[in-house]
């Protein structure tokens, strides 16, 4: 089962991807700047995005994501 399936299972509304700008848009990820979502690392706009697991979720989303601690040292 996808992980994205998994995550809707357990009702999350959204996911944040960050990685390879041609990889993640074929699964329904779209660059979080179009949401008004930024991340805490300084990266290209472009691989850093979302997928939104529930319709409209994000629709009112804004503001920064910040990454839990244990990946603070990757």
């Amino acid at each position: 089962m996808p992980a994205s399936e998994k995550c809707t299972i357990r009702g999350f509304g959204a996911v944040a991807v960050l990685g390879h700008p041609a990889y993640y848009p074929p699964f329904g990820a779209l660059p979080a700047a179009r949401f008004g979502i930024g991340c805490e690392h300084d990266v290209p706009e472009e691989v850093f995005m979302m997928k939104e697991l529930q319709p409209g979720y994000l629709r009112r989303a804004m503001g920064t994501i910040h990454h839990h601690a244990a990946f603070a040292d990757l």
